[in-house]
């Protein structure tokens, strides 16, 4: 099993004009307002990317650990599953009545 090495997770950079608010017409404030709701909403994202992105390095780093246990002591190999036993009754076939 090959892994990807990190993804990255671009944090979010809160808008420029909420530092230029006073004394800014309404228009301005309301374009403003709405960078900032695309910032909360990118920061959400991230957050869902890191979490994302942390279940993927740990499932990495556990594959890794068990190839190393692996190479150390087969028995901490993957086993294959045991082959089911055929069925006796052959499928399609009815019991006499």
């Amino acid at each position: 099993m090959s892994f990807n090495r990190f993804g990255y997770c671009a944090p979010p950079v809160p808008p420029s004009c909420v530092e230029q608010t006073q004394d800014a017409s309404e228009k301005k404030l309301k374009a403003c307002e709405a960078d900032v709701e695309r910032y909360v909403a990118s920061v959400f994202s991230y957050r869902g990317c890191i979490a994302a992105e942390t279940e993927r390095a740990v499932r990495e780093a556990n594959a890794t650990i068990r190839k190393m246990r692996c190479a150390r002591d087969p028995g901490f190999c993957p086993q294959a599953p045991a082959e089911a036993e055929p069925d006796e009754t052959p499928k399609g076939k009815k019991k006499g009545k």
